[in-house]
C-alpha cells in the first residue's frame, strides 16, 4: 500500500486514481492534523462493504467466529 501525505495526495490526484483502479491499488493519505484516509476504487469498496455484512450475518445467525474466518477464506479462494 502507497502512503503519502494530503499535499502529495492532492498534486497527483489524477494519478492516484488511475492507478487505484487500473492495479486494484489502495493509497493510504495522512494529513498533518493526523486525519487519515485510505483511497480504494469502488469495486474494491463494494467488495469490502459485502464481505463485512456477511461476515455480519453470520455473526448475527450464531456462527462462530473462526467458522466465519474459514468460510471468509473459502470464499477469497473461489474469487482468485
Amino acid at each position: 500500500m502507497d502512503v503519502m501525505t494530503f499535499q502529495d495526495a492532492q498534486a497527483a490526484l489524477e494519478d492516484i486514481v488511475d492507478r487505484v483502479v487500473r492495479d486494484r491499488a489502495q493509497v493510504y493519505v495522512t494529513r498533518e492534523d493526523g486525519a487519515e484516509v485510505v483511497i480504494v476504487s469502488a469495486e474494491e469498496f463494494s467488495l469490502l462493504q459485502k464481505k463485512l455484512r456477511h461476515r455480519g450475518n453470520l455473526v448475527n445467525a450464531g456462527q462462530h467466529p473462526a467458522s466465519i474466518d474459514q468460510t471468509n477464506a473459502e470464499g477469497d479462494s473461489e474469487g482468485s
